[in-house]
């Protein structure tokens, strides 16, 4: 089972109560300094194409890991941070119908 959250889940007690269960988690994760610092200082060639759940390419996201980039000590063994980044076409919203 896949448990899937927004940042408000990235805290260490709710992953540790899911590690616990044994359950697989997507959650979001705050951007603190230091992974900003880290997003900031990933070279052109980390960002890759990112897709969606069918496998798709998402025109405009790019993906890269910063697992190894920040200090994960307080955190559940094998949770790795993946960072997302979307191209700004417009200046306009776009809501799709």
């Amino acid at each position: 089972m896949l448990v899937r959250t927004d940042a408000a889940g990235g805290t260490h007690a709710f992953l540790a109560a899911v590690t616990a269960l044994g359950l697989e988690y997507s959650v979001g994760f705050a951007v603190t300094a230091p992974v900003a610092a880290a997003v900031r200082d990933l070279p052109e060639w980390a960002w890759t194409p990112a897709h969606d759940g069918e496998g798709i390419q998402r025109e405009g996201a790019e993906v890269a890991e910063l697992t190894k980039l920040v200090d994960l000590s307080d955190w559940p063994p094998g949770l790795r941070v993946i960072v997302r980044r979307m191209l700004q076409v417009s200046e306009s919203w776009f809501y799709p119908s």
